[in-house]
């Protein structure tokens, strides 16, 4: 009950912090639109700086030469590996710009972040409410007892109340969990797709109005994949995660070759990129699983490897800064209510994990898109070297 006042007496500031967290975010991702590639080539620069300046303090000033050698090696590293992986860090960079531009160029996909976590969240109430009413229950059989025999009140606690409601409220707390995951992905890879196929590279005014477009195809045609398609992905997420390890283990040195092949027809095929086979052939979920997967492993480059680590890079930086800014915004709104204070308030801490927690799915969107963005820029070239090899072959069908 006290948490539950205080929470009560700071609720205006929670809130205060958490919208302006969002806020922030969505100008982070705008921000990252126009200058992502002018703020890796700082942080590149500020770090091959500062490990320098930091090599040179301690070598001349403090006199300690491994501690300065080391950190001048780091500095040289730096250098080198910015000079060899300046195209590909060029190129993207320029992929996540172009998936911050269709993020901040459909309402749609500023949207459903924020959409798909409120919706999470009230899935959460019911499972939530039972929980509680039945430790309170709990809470009250364990206090009208006799605490010298508490053997027998073990025994006749009430643990069977809500047991089956309880457990048909997870299922399907589950259930909502999976479905809105497979909607979420579907609805940016179509309209990823559909940005990227209308100019959307290029500026083009017509790919900027094609959110609801994802809305109507997903409820009118695909509400049966994205059933079936979620239950299966996310069933499968676990053997991914305990067997994706050894499987590459395997590959590596070369053993067990039925079973790396087993592991990637049969488990690695569910991947997030089915779905942008969803939006392009509106065929069933596991037929478009092998399409998807052929697609992105033809489209395995430097330039992938190097877009997964700038996209963590940015969403780290991002969440720091918004775990900052809603920390300082929480503790600034509660100086100018009680007046400084030495002690560390626990709202403000709370501000700063729920500012991240909330922004998260928007921070991640540009992640998203981005790949799927690569995966319909693959799709495309395959499709031009189809026409170039067979230009006849329209006309054959």
């Amino acid at each position: 009950s006290i948490l539950v006042q205080a929470v009560k007496r700071e609720l205006l500031k929670l809130c205060s912090s958490l919208f302006a967290a969002v806020v922030f975010a969505y100008c982070y991702t705008f921000l990252l639109s126009m200058y992502a590639l002018t703020i890796v080539w700082i942080s590149i620069t500020s770090i091959i700086v500062g490990t320098s300046a930091i090599g040179l303090y301690l070598t001349l000033l403090h006199n300690d030469a491994t501690s300065g050698s080391v950190c001048l090696l780091c500095s040289l590293l730096a250098i080198l590996a910015a000079c060899y992986y300046r195209r590909t860090i060029d190129t993207a960079v320029a992929c996540l710009e172009y998936s911050c531009q269709c993020i901040s160029h459909n309402c749609v996909l500023k949207v459903k972040p924020l959409a798909i976590l409120v919706l999470r969240c009230a899935s959460l109430a019911l499972p939530i409410y039972i929980t509680v009413t039945k430790l309170c229950l709990l809470f009250e059989h364990f206090r009208s007892v006799d605490k010298n025999n508490l053997s027998n009140a073990l025994v006749d606690a009430p643990l069977d109340i809500h047991g089956a409601l309880t457990n048909l409220s997870v299922l399907l707390c589950v259930v909502q969990f999976a479905l809105l995951d497979a909607a979420s992905k579907y609805i940016s890879a179509h309209v990823s797709g559909t940005w990227f196929l209308q100019g959307g590279l290029h500026g083009s005014e017509g790919a900027n109005a094609q959110g609801c477009s994802a809305l109507t195809s997903m409820l009118r045609y695909h509400l049966g994949t994205i059933t079936m398609g979620g239950l299966v992905a996310d069933l499968a997420w676990p053997f991914q995660l305990l067997l994706h390890p050894v499987a590459q283990v395997l590959r590596s040195t070369g053993s067990c070759p039925d079973f790396v092949e087993w592991y990637r027809k049969n488990v690695a095929v569910y991947s997030k990129f089915a779905w942008c086979a969803v939006a392009y052939e509106g065929c069933g979920f596991c037929r478009a699983s092998v399409t998807g997967k052929e697609v992105h492993d033809a489209e395995r480059t430097r330039v992938t490897a190097m877009l997964h680590g700038t996209t963590w890079i940015f969403k780290l930086i991002g969440s720091i800064f918004i775990a900052v800014f809603g920390f300082t915004l929480a503790e600034l709104m509660r100086i100018a209510e009680h007046g400084p204070q030495s002690s560390l308030d626990k709202t403000d801490v709370c501000a700063a994990f729920l500012s991240v927690f909330v922004t998260t799915p928007v921070l991640s969107m540009f992640d998203e898109v981005s790949d799927y963005i690569l995966w319909w820029r693959t799709l495309a070239l395959q499709m031009q070297v189809q026409e170039t090899t067979a230009p006849q072959s329209r006309y054959c069908t």
